[in-house]
């Protein structure tokens, strides 16, 4: 393989059976270079058998997948350089967290051993990039979740891997733990600059840590982009429904115009052409809860509940057109400065209408 410091991954018409099931449905896909991309979708839509593909611990069984340009599809995993961290950590019990770290180095061909001074200076600096050098002489199991987790991610680094891949890292950990290390892993990968690919099922995660999201379902891609793409600008109704809660109303287009029964919900994304019945879906923070004597908006709710959630409030609203019933939410100060209460009418303004024919 050639030595280029980051490299790219990009898949071409890439599928995967298992007997008669297509986990994976022609896959075209490009990892930019250096990036953290996450791969995102729910259980079973293929995230884990294209990592596995992309870490040669499975061959396609069509298609090619590419590093830089150069084709690894049958390569085999010990000459792909790269690293790789699961779930469950699978650290060796009866090693300490200094030859946990080492063991990638120490098992290399003889030619391509370094020293054990090279080691050792290689091991220390990565257990104080990864802030367990305290660690060094411990075992596994003298360690919390979240610190052996930290210590696989320093073994898979150990390598010095051209590819990171992460299938669930934090999947066995408590929320507070998952917190904590994302916000790490994020800086951590800001400092080693590898191209990064990370499975989840957690939507906020994936908006949180990464510079790219790809969305799978059913061993398609249903769409990739950065964060902000994906989310406010969702290429079909799945992708609208997964990243984030959403709500779908009846509505129809006419002239650009959304309609809900003969109220107006607001205008679509220039460049949709249709008339007629659409699919409309809502996000609750996007959708601008006014009094009832508001004059800014033509569609008209009644509140029906009120539910406090910690410094939010979430209201259930039911709309005079269709009496479909569609959640807002908003802050307390926001709620207490509107003066209404359950039953009474408001008036909506939704700020991002997401379209669909």
């Amino acid at each position: 393989m050639s030595g280029d410091a980051l490299l790219s991954i990009e898949l071409s018409d890439v599928g995967k059976h298992f007997g008669r099931f297509q986990v994976l449905d022609h896959i075209h896909l490009r990892f930019p270079a250096g990036r953290l991309s996450a791969l995102l979708g729910p259980s079973g839509s293929g995230k884990t058998t294209l990592l596995r593909l992309i870490a040669g611990l499975e061959s396609p069984d069509q298609g090619v997948i590419r590093f830089a340009g150069e084709d690894v599809s049958h390569l085999h995993v010990s000459r792909r350089q790269v690293g790789f961290v699961f779930q469950h950590y699978a650290l060796f019990k009866h090693m300490t967290v200094f030859d946990n770290v080492a063991y990638g180095l120490k098992i290399k061909p003889w030619r391509e051993r370094p020293s054990k001074p090279v080691i050792r200076k290689r091991v220390m600096a990565l257990l104080e990039l990864v802030q367990l050098a305290w660690a060094a002489k411990h075992l596994p199991a003298q360690l919390s979740g979240g610190q052996r987790q930290r210590i696989a991610l320093a073994r898979a680094l150990a390598v010095e891997p051209r590819v990171l891949l992460l299938d669930e890292p934090f999947g066995a950990l408590d929320a507070q733990v998952r917190a904590q290390l994302r916000a790490w892993l994020k800086q951590l990968h800001r400092e080693i600059a590898v191209t990064t690919l990370f499975v989840t099922h957690d939507q906020e995660e994936a908006l949180e840590i990464s510079d790219h999201i790809v969305i799978m379902n059913q061993g398609r891609i249903e769409q990739s982009g950065s964060p902000q793409q994906v989310y406010d600008q969702p290429a079909n109704p799945f992708v609208c429904t997964f990243l984030g809660q959403a709500h779908q109303i009846s509505a129809h287009l006419r002239q650009g115009v959304i309609y809900c029964g003969d109220q107006v919900v607001g205008t679509a994304a220039p460049g949709l052409s249709h008339e007629g019945a659409v699919r409309v879906y809502i996000r609750p923070h996007d959708i601008e809860v006014l009094p009832p004597d508001d004059t800014r908006s033509a569609l008209t709710a009644t509140l029906e509940q009120i539910a406090m959630i910690g410094p939010y409030v979430r209201l259930a609203l039911r709309l005079h057109a269709t009496q479909a019933l569609i959640p807002a939410d908003m802050t307390q100060a926001r709620f207490a400065a509107l003066h209404i209460a359950a039953d009474n009418t408001v008036q909506l303004v939704i700020r991002k209408p997401h379209v669909f024919v």
